[in-house]
């Protein structure tokens, strides 16, 4: 009988245990976590500036894939899926300095750049080997033409 009453007691105790902690983090208020999204867009809000361009491909279709955009001063990399019906875009970045990518997603890693020979590259006259260009991102002003069509420069790996 005494086996019994201690059981009830631990049982009864066990139970009046789990309903006062349950009340406890009932009555606790926790915040919302934070989100990095609202941190980047209040960011973008404050310090951004737009980057437009076309894309060009070496075919007569361009294909799925993504743009990405590497801030070179701390490698942070930001990246936006493409409508591939247009080949216009449009691009918020925080300020800073960056370079340019559009990645088709191939294993091969096969990807256009923003380099030198963008602007010409239709000409006969254009160098047949392009550095890859460097875009200067302010806040509030747009920068145009930053063309990423060179899928042919054998450009370090390192720099993007």
């Amino acid at each position: 009988m005494k086996n019994i009453l201690i059981g009830v007691l631990v049982f009864v105790s066990i139970i009046s245990l789990g309903s006062a902690i349950r009340l406890y983090m009932e009555s606790r208020e926790i915040p919302a976590p934070i989100s990095l999204e609202a941190t980047v867009s209040q960011e973008y809000m404050i310090k951004a500036g737009k980057v437009t361009g076309k894309l060009g491909y070496p075919s007569d279709f361009l294909p799925e894939g993504k743009l990405i955009a590497k801030n070179i001063l701390n490698g942070y990399e930001f990246s936006q899926p493409v409508n591939t019906r247009s080949l216009q875009y449009e691009f918020t970045l925080p300020e800073g300095t960056y370079h340019f990518k559009y990645d088709t997603g191939a294993e091969s890693g096969y990807a256009g750049y923003y380099t030198t020979i963008s602007e010409c590259i239709a000409s006969v006259e254009c160098p047949k080997k392009g550095t890859i260009k460097t875009v200067s991102v302010q806040a509030g002003k747009i920068t145009t033409n930053v063309n990423i069509n060179d899928f042919y420069s054998d450009l370090d790996p390192s720099v993007f």
